[in-house]
């Protein structure tokens, strides 16, 4: 009776292992696929692509920046004047920090530097490095894609 119990136990424990890697594997998968898309943003943003960035927001997007809930077309146009003040991207990277599922979100923290050149009120070119923290909510379209829902400034 005690091998029994014993070998009850041991597929019990063999399949929450299994489970538990299979929810692992689930897990890596979708930082993957997630990286993929910040690395998209980095390149958007370097090429100063907003019909790209744009393509990556939902129709009812919402950013809370500022103290302001902004929608869609007011996040737009907030890109393109930063891009029209920005003389140069040189560089943008992303780090995800943290990804949490919440009902059915993916809830990314990240952190982005950017290296860009401004010109000042005298004229002057000026490099200078950009950090931002920022939260992301993604879903999946009905396409498979990632598109983001909803963000928010973190710094």
């Amino acid at each position: 009776m005690n091998f029994v119990k014993s070998l009850a136990l041991i597929f019990m424990l063999a399949g929450v292992s299994l489970a538990s890697a299979n929810v692992f594997t689930l897990l890596d998968d979708i930082r993957k696929e997630l990286e993929a898309v910040y690395a998209k943003i980095d390149k958007a943003t370097e090429d100063k692509d907003v019909k790209t960035l744009e393509s990556l927001l939902a129709e009812d997007y919402e950013k809370v920046a500022d103290g302001k809930t902004l929608k869609r077309d007011e996040t737009v146009a907030r890109m393109k004047k930063s891009f029209e003040i920005v003389k140069d991207i040189e560089s943008s990277k992303t780090k995800i920090d943290k990804i949490e599922q919440v009902e059915g979100n993916q809830i990314v923290d990240y952190t982005t530097v950017a290296k860009v050149t401004i010109t000042d009120e005298d004229e002057k070119d000026k490099s200078m490095t950009v950090t931002s923290k920022g939260r992301d909510w993604w879903v999946k379209n009905e396409d498979g894609e990632w598109i983001c829902v909803s963000s928010e400034r973190l710094d």
